[in-house]
């Protein structure tokens, strides 16, 4: 991964101003956004992904620019190649399993998918054991098949960077260590870039061969796996298993 963020946004509430400037790079291809929960973890997410702007700063990605205040450049969300997977999953209620992961390769919702579209679908649906829910809606399914269809649908466009918006955090503790298990099987698998935030040490373990720690708006400390025990921990764990 090859990912250079400095950027500066103010939110303001009836309650209170919050002031973000997060600076980081991230050179690994597994990283972690980890912080408490307020401290802008989301907001720095939204701002790599074009789903927020910023109000200064810029974002850079395989050395292309995807924002920069000064020169005016702001790449929409679509085509800045970066797949998001929200902590919500954000997967459409009146539609099959099939139907969300297509609608990533889709403009318009309903839209006919061209003979190779449908077959990178099919080959999502099957890699992650959906074929057979493919028909089922959302509401009819579970939330780790709710979690595995996010992650197909942001996958299926081929995206050059995975963004995971604490994605565990909707699941049961049972279900969240499976989860973690086969996320870290997709990066295997795809070897897609992937920078997840979350506030769980966990989370850190599994994923942190570089970890951005973030507090109140500011990045407080930068690490690879080589100083980060949590993680050559899961790393041994994961070789053996």
């Amino acid at each position: 991964m090859d990912l250079d963020v400095d950027i500066r946004r103010v939110l303001r509430s009836a309650q209170r101003i919050f002031r973000l400037h997060a600076r980081f790079s991230v050179r690994e291809d597994l990283a972690v956004l980890f912080g408490p929960s307020g401290a802008g973890k989301s907001v720095t997410l939204q701002a790599i992904a074009g789903l927020l702007h910023p109000d200064a700063g810029s974002v850079r990605f395989g050395g292309t620019t995807l924002f920069d205040s000064d020169s005016g450049v702001d790449v929409p969300a679509r085509r800045r190649g970066i797949g998001y997977v929200f902590q919500d999953y954000a997967l459409f209620p009146h539609q099959t399993v099939s139907q969300n992961v297509a609608a990533a390769l889709t403009p318009l919702l309903g839209h006919r998918l061209r003979a190779e579209q449908r077959e990178r679908v099919d080959a999502l649906l099957d890699a992650f054991e959906l074929t057979p829910i493919a028909r089922s809606y959302p509401s009819q399914i579970s939330g780790g098949q709710r979690q595995r269809t996010a992650l197909a649908r942001a996958l299926a466009a081929e995206p050059k960077l995975l963004l995971l918006d604490e994605p565990f955090n909707a699941l049961d503790t049972g279900l969240r260590a499976r989860m973690r298990r086969e996320v870290l099987q997709v990066w295997e698998r795809f070897r897609v870039p992937i920078l997840l935030i979350t506030h769980d040490d966990a989370d850190v373990a599994a994923f942190g061969r570089q970890l951005i720690r973030i507090e109140d708006g500011r990045i407080v400390t930068q690490r690879g796996a080589q100083s980060n025990p949590l993680a050559h921990t899961m790393a041994s764990v994961h070789a053996r298993g």
